[in-house]
């Protein structure tokens, strides 16, 4: 489906609420604005060489591989197609995106340990629930074809039961850059337009006060750029079907081979602006009540955060802030194979699309001799062969007999087919052979046979597959990642409000923070005086500056080269090793080991993890004792979780462990552990635990011993 975000229906619209009119230009002065802009990105999208080449290697990768001029021969000729360049993608796409969300945010402020922690457990769920690992691959696919794929990211509120935070790959022709920068990062360009094509229906219900002003490219065209690639290809007439509504035109005609569509090209334009407040008044910019309605002081920039405009080629649905907490342009760039002196960097299929050629020409030759042999040529003296033998005759037919006059002249003559070089099919295998080295695929094949078929040597065996390509692939994902990352914190902190998190993991979810000055959001509201004040956190600033500020607090980490599954048996070793040495619990190591219905430690008496609460309610537990002890009643309401240990004097709450620490607290209670294997021996720990094939390779086994 297309990117169009959803909760963008309820902003401000021009006019209504937000900065006066006298602040910024009219509509059709943006609309000129926006037209030259999409113009000159559109000169710099083509300035690539392989922009004109994406439509074809697209095209190549789904099968149109033989070409015009061997298409234009008779049809009698084979048409092979050993669609090598596919293979070789989804095999790239199968192994970048089998990736283990062992990434995690982390943050060195001890106040806010709880929020890393539960951050970690929402991404994972995220990860999983919305399986991002689809959109990822689809741009991988974008990136195989055309060298780069872009990822946007959206908050749709109609994903899922509760609304989620969502990933959408596109074409890279649809984002058009506005003063880019030479890295490749977009969030290093000044602004960015994204092109979305939508049905006329659809964008007129989304913004009907704008009704009249709607009208379908079809009488207007763009904006004097091309269409919208983010769609599904148009190979049949009369099916009319894009990402946004695959149903869009089904029943449509197409009139001398050209589409009717009702479709609107919707504009989503994301820059950054400096323009200012220049009245003597503060200014409301954003829909009031909303996460990101904000007020400008005099002097003061109208968009901090970065400005959106909403648009077709006739009309301006909306011009306003950005809308995310985060400021960042909401879109990635995916490069497997950047170059600095290429704006989308280089295809998979740029160097292996001549070889395929080669391969399916050998191929198809091949079999036409080996048809030749087959249905050989047949010839003959027509005055000695009668009519109907020289017209039915077969010598493929089985038992085929013939009769024919030696004194009128020769008879039939069966030639023999085409005698092939002797070394065509080693230079066959030698096609084949360059073409894999040239994509990599045979060490994709062994990662991915590694993966099935784990031995005592597969860690080694899997470095000696990790080939310098792979590895730089594997860095370009995790690029792309933490930049996706940045933006998901912040989105989760922006949309992830109490109930939510509560529905995806339960009351363990809850935090200090929905219960401050400021509640149901996990941005901390401090009031002077408290214990870890901070000023930027203070209750009378606004949500969305406390949440900038909270937002620095925690980085993004991953270990280079680790997100590729193929390198969780490392992992899960490494932590087979920890718990023989009691330092990880059996929860924890049984989730690593990804053992389903595992279960939870039991509840037990633990730090609070929100202490002030904590503090209020033993207070008031004593209140209601002191009063039961005078009146006789026994206290009201619910028990608390929240107890004063006599033995320490200190406050605890009966919760479920939830750090490492806390589990093997748990774990000790049960009497559980990791000393010893089934057989009843101690682990030797002579060497890291690794994977041991036994009994013919029938079953699998853990070794910590010498050979």
């Amino acid at each position: 489906m297309a990117s169009y975000n959803p909760i963008l229906e309820s902003l401000t619209l021009p006019g209504q609420v937000g900065p006066s009119s006298d602040l910024r230009p009219t509509d059709r002065a943006v609309l000129n604005w926006i037209r030259e802009a999409a113009e000159l990105g559109e000169q710099i999208n083509r300035s690539d060489p392989n922009y004109e080449k994406m439509d074809a290697a697209q095209e190549y990768v789904l099968g149109d591989q033989l070409g015009d001029e061997w298409k234009a021969l008779q049809k009698y000729l084979p048409q092979i197609n050993i669609n090598e360049t596919k293979r070789s993608i989804r095999r790239h796409v199968s192994a970048i995106t089998d990736i283990k969300p062992v990434f995690a945010f982390k943050t060195d402020n001890p106040n806010f340990q709880t929020h890393s922690l539960l951050v970690n457990q929402l991404v994972v769920a995220w990860w999983v629930n919305t399986f991002a690992d689809r959109a990822l691959g689809n741009a991988i696919k974008y990136a195989g074809a055309g060298g780069s794929g872009d990822i946007r990211v959206e908050y749709n509120p109609h994903l899922g039961p509760d609304g989620d935070i969502e990933l959408i790959a596109s074409d890279p022709r649809d984002t058009l850059p506005i003063s880019p920068s030479r890295d490749g990062i977009i969030q290093n360009w000044r602004g960015v337009i994204l092109k979305e094509a939508w049905p006329l229906p659809t964008v007129v219900g989304k913004y009907p006060q704008y009704r009249q002003l709607i009208i379908p490219d079809s009488e207007v065209g763009p904006l004097g750029i091309s269409t919208v690639f983010t769609r599904f290809r148009r190979k049949m007439r009369g099916l009319i079907a894009t990402h946004a509504d695959p149903l869009a035109g089904l029943g449509t005609k197409a009139v001398t081979g050209v589409q009717k569509t009702d479709e609107v090209t919707l504009y989503k334009t994301y820059m950054r602006d400096n323009t200012v407040n220049t009245t003597a008044h503060p200014v409301l910019v954003g829909l009031p009540g909303s996460a990101w309605a904000y007020t400008v002081p005099p002097a003061g920039k109208l968009y901090p955060r970065g400005r959106l405009i909403i648009s077709t080629p006739t009309v301006v649905l909306f011009d306003g802030p950005n809308p995310f907490w985060h400021g960042m342009h909401p879109v990635v760039r995916l490069q497997l194979d950047p170059w600095p002196w290429s704006h989308f960097g280089q295809p998979i299929v740029a160097d292996t699309m001549p070889l395929s050629d080669a391969i399916n020409r050998v191929s198809n030759d091949f079999l036409l001799a080996f048809e030749q042999w087959v249905n050989p040529r047949v010839s003959g003296d027509v005055n000695a062969i009668p009519r109907h033998m020289r017209n039915n005759f077969d010598p493929r037919k089985p038992g085929t007999k013939t009769w024919h006059n030696q004194i009128l002249g020769e008879g039939l003559k069966i030639h023999d087919g085409p005698t092939l070089p002797p070394w065509g099919m080693d230079f066959l295998n030698f096609l084949v052979t360059k073409h894999n080295e040239q994509t990599g695929t045979a060490n994709l094949d062994a990662l991915l046979q590694l993966r099935q078929m784990p031995s005592d040597d597969t860690i080694e065996k899997f470095y000696e597959a990790l080939t310098p390509e792979i590895r730089l692939e594997g860095r370009e994902v995790e690029l792309a990642l933490r930049q996706i990352a940045d933006m998901w914190i912040a989105n989760c902190f922006q949309f992830y409000d109490m109930s939510k998190r509560t529905m995806i993991g339960g009351p363990q979810m809850q935090m200090t923070a929905d219960f401050d000055f400021d509640p149901g959001n996990m941005i901390p509201a401090m009031a002077a005086g408290e214990s870890g004040y901070i000023p930027q956190l203070d209750k009378d600033r606004p949500r969305d500056q406390r949440a900038q500020y909270f937002l620095k607090l925690f980085t993004f980490y991953v270990t280079p080269n680790s997100l590729i599954a193929l390198n969780a048996q490392q992992e899960q070793m490494k932590y087979v090793q920890l718990a023989r040495a009691g330092l990880i619990d059996i929860w924890t190591l049984l989730g690593k080991m990804e053992i389903p219905n595992v279960g939870e430690p039991p509840v037990m008496p633990l730090p609070p993890l929100q202490p002030q609460v904590a503090q209020q309610a033993v207070a008031q537990q004593m209140q209601d004792m002191a009063m039961s002890a005078m009146t006789g009643q026994p206290p009201q309401g619910a028990p608390s979780p929240y107890k004063l240990d006599p033995a320490t004097g200190q406050i605890v709450e009966m919760r479920k462990p939830m750090t490492i620490t806390e589990r093997l607290m748990a774990q000790m209670q049960l009497g559980l552990g990791m000393q010893v294997n089934p057989a009843g021996r101690k682990a030797s720990g002579q060497e890291p635990p690794k994977m041991e094939s036994k009994d013919g390779g029938s079953r699998q086994t853990i070794t910590e011993s010498h050979k």
